[in-house]
């Protein structure tokens, strides 16, 4: 029997993913996400504005803008308190605000 090697943490962000309440169903949108930004629509978006976060598989998520880059079409969104994430342009994720 061979020993398998857990990475500091995996488990605690696999019981994350697994939470139910974290997630909406897949391909629900919610209604007051009305917009869909291209990557060189992301500088218009102010910090702290809320958007969310379509990725196939998994759904929509919210957050808050928190730095955007003006050039390099990459954007960190604060996902309220559970960790921040970077989005590139080239990213198979959309973000959408209010319109």
């Amino acid at each position: 029997m061979t020993a398998q090697r857990m990475i500091p943490g995996a488990a605690s962000h696999l019981a994350f993913l697994q939470r139910e309440d974290l997630r909406t169903e897949l391909g629900e949108r919610p209604e007051i996400a009305a917009e869909e930004l291209s990557p060189s629509q992301w500088p218009e978006l102010s910090r702290g504005e809320e958007v969310w976060i379509h990725e196939d598989g998994w759904g929509f998520d919210t957050g808050r803008v928190d730095e955007v880059s003006k050039y390099q079409e990459m954007i960190w969104i604060d996902l309220a308190g559970r960790g921040r994430r970077l989005i590139c342009g080239g990213d198979p994720v959309q973000i959408w605000t209010r319109g």
